[in-house]
This record gives structure tokens, sequence and C-alpha cells, in this order.
């Protein structure tokens, strides 16, 4: 039982871990974007600056995890 509940907190540390990691990445991207020096740099080289909001992905999965608890927690693999 302990060895279950160390194995299930390392995932949710990996899982804040990799959340954590990801909204610094969207913060450091949205600097980037705001700064004029970057925005004079896409305008100069004519970059593309198609973008796409992770917002939905991420929910998505979040209703993923949230549907895949509940169904698993019906089956109890701990009789």
């Amino acid at each position: 039982m302990t060895y279950k509940n160390t194995q299930n907190n390392l995932k949710t540390s990996n899982m804040i871990q990799d959340i954590e990691k990801e909204m610094e990445l969207i913060q450091d991207r949205e600097k980037t974007m705001a700064n004029p020096e970057f925005q004079a740099w896409m305008r100069d080289l004519n970059v593309s600056s198609s973008y796409e909001d992770r917002s939905s992905k991420i929910n998505a999965y979040d209703l993923q995890m949230q549907y895949n608890t509940k169904m698993y927690s019906k089956l109890n693999f701990n009789k």
C-alpha cells in the first residue's frame, strides 16, 4: 500500500512539475511576443506570426483525466 501511495505521489508531483514548466514557457513566450524589438524583428524578416491557443488542449486533457479518474475509481484494484 505504501509503495502505491509513493507511486501516486510521484506521478502527481511530476504532473505538477510539468504544468509549472508549461506555465513558465507560456509566460516566457508572452513576454517575448510583447517585446517591441521582437515584434520589429518579426516585421523586418516577414516572419509568420501564427499562434495556437493551447488552453483548449489543456482543458481537454484535464477533462479526460477527470473522466479516467471517475471511471477507474469504480474499479477497486485493492481487493
